[in-house]
């Protein structure tokens, strides 16, 4: 190969990595690193699971994963979740959590009301309440 077809291939090469990285969309964040805030407002110890949230513009749902914590009745918990497929965006947020029994046994995963938060701000703390 001579050295003119060397440069050439070089100099592609150059170009088309310059592009990948200096395109404004490869360089979008796609989430939003959001507190979650979960208020225990029961009488029961609950664990919380998930947090599944509604990505407006996509028209679906996402789920984050939350660390399994147990929270006694009146706690509260916060954590940092990275919402991905959102940002700056408008989400509805719901929990998925178990309650503690009367027999001692976790229930079925239940659902938290819905909570609608009007634009995803990173740093922002949601708060979803548990009644």
């Amino acid at each position: 190969m001579n050295n003119t077809l060397k440069t050439l291939i070089v100099a592609a090469t150059a170009i088309a990595a310059f592009a990948t990285v200096s395109t404004p969309g490869a360089q979008a964040r796609e989430y939003c690193k959001s507190k979650i805030k979960v208020v225990n407002n029961t009488r029961q110890a609950i664990k919380i699971y998930k947090v599944d949230f509604y990505d407006y513009q996509a028209k679906k749902w996402r789920i984050e994963n939350l660390k399994n914590k147990k929270m006694g009745p009146g706690h509260t918990h916060t954590e940092r979740a990275n919402l991905t497929g959102v940002a700056a965006e408008k989400v509805w947020l719901e929990l998925r959590y178990r309650y503690l029994k009367g027999n001692g046994r976790w229930s079925k995963m239940q659902k938290s009301k819905g909570t609608n938060v009007n634009n995803c701000r990173d740093g922002a703390t949601q708060t979803i309440a548990i009644r």
